[in-house]
């Protein structure tokens, strides 16, 4: 297999701790990844920014909340904010996808380091 390097927006190798602080006590049936966390922060931030609104908001009420310097949401593992054109500035991680020998049909995720 030919060497693959993908860009996460999460860091995979972090331990469940570190995502969804608040839920630290609830037992979880499934893996959680940054497709997860991503969907959490994404859901919060909605929320949060309709709490902000008025009773009967646009997309561009919403819209002009999330860009605000002032507007921040809790994240699965930090502070969900957004920058006045939309991007959401958090780290990335470079990974290599590598075929998981224990398993016919796993991948694993090996962070990219500087060095290589």
């Amino acid at each position: 297999m030919a060497c693959k390097v993908l860009m996460y927006f999460y860091q995979t190798l972090q331990p469940f701790s570190t995502f969804f602080p608040s839920l630290k006590s609830v037992p979880l049936n499934a893996e959680v990844n940054w497709v997860t966390a991503m969907a959490y922060d994404a859901t919060q931030a909605w929320i949060e920014a309709l709490e902000q609104s008025s009773a009967n908001p646009t997309r561009t009420d919403l819209q002009k909340i999330l860009s605000s310097d002032s507007f921040s949401a809790p994240g699965a593992s930090s502070e969900v904010r957004f920058s006045r054109n939309g991007d959401r500035p958090i780290s990335s991680q470079l990974v290599e996808v590598t075929h998981d020998d224990a398993s016919s049909k796993q991948y694993r995720f090996e962070p990219v380091t500087d060095s290589e």
